[in-house]
């Protein structure tokens, strides 16, 4: 089994086989039983597709015998000659490229053209912290102040409202009330022309 082959390669390569080893064709010989088995075998795991991925990590590892790992890195370096290099951290940068970046802001912004000390940075972002909270927390305040006026202002005009209606209901008396509210329910009834 090679393991780049195309799954339908890999069918047809095994059913030839199965068909040359099977048991009933050479029914006398124990070799062709033994290597028959084997094939089951082999099949029974590269035909699924986990174990198969499995199998070729394997056998990609056999082919590098010097490899270890290291760290959590595989290598064929000597033992203790591991060097770890990432070139965007800032110490491991390529000093030669460094004159294409002179007279240029070291934080993209204009006027800070050298790199500050961590602890100004640190300050520079809880100040704007600071800042951005008390910002949010006058924003919300305006915002609360105007919705309870919205609300005393709609409270106004109920009360008045009501305040009219208690006024019209002693003036008329009781009777003159049902009388009112008699032709309202009638004349709600009629039928419109």
């Amino acid at each position: 089994w090679k393991s780049g082959w195309p799954y339908k390669l890999q069918t047809k390569a095994r059913g030839k086989r199965h068909y040359l080893l099977h048991p009933d064709k050479n029914p006398d010989s124990a070799k062709h039983h033994q290597q028959f088995i084997s094939l089951n075998e082999a099949y029974s795991v590269l035909s699924k597709p986990h174990l198969r991925l499995a199998y070729d990590a394997d056998l990609a590892y056999q082919e590098r015998p010097n490899m270890r790992q290291y760290g959590g890195i595989m290598t064929d370096a000597p033992q203790q000659k591991v060097v770890f290099k990432d070139d965007t951290l800032w110490e491991m940068r390529d000093r030669r490229e460094d004159h294409k970046y002179e007279g240029r802001p070291y934080y993209g912004i204009r006027g800070i053209n050298k790199k500050l000390p961590n602890s100004y940075i640190a300050a520079g972002a809880f100040l704007f912290m600071i800042i951005g909270t008390i910002f949010h927390f006058f924003i919300s305040m305006k915002s609360s102040d105007y919705a309870i006026e919205q609300l005393n202002q709609r409270d106004q005009i109920a009360s008045s409202y009501h305040r009219l209606a208690r006024e019209q209901a002693h003036m008329n008396g009781n009777k003159q009330q049902m009388l009112m509210l008699r032709q309202r329910a009638e004349v709600g009834r009629q039928p419109e022309q």
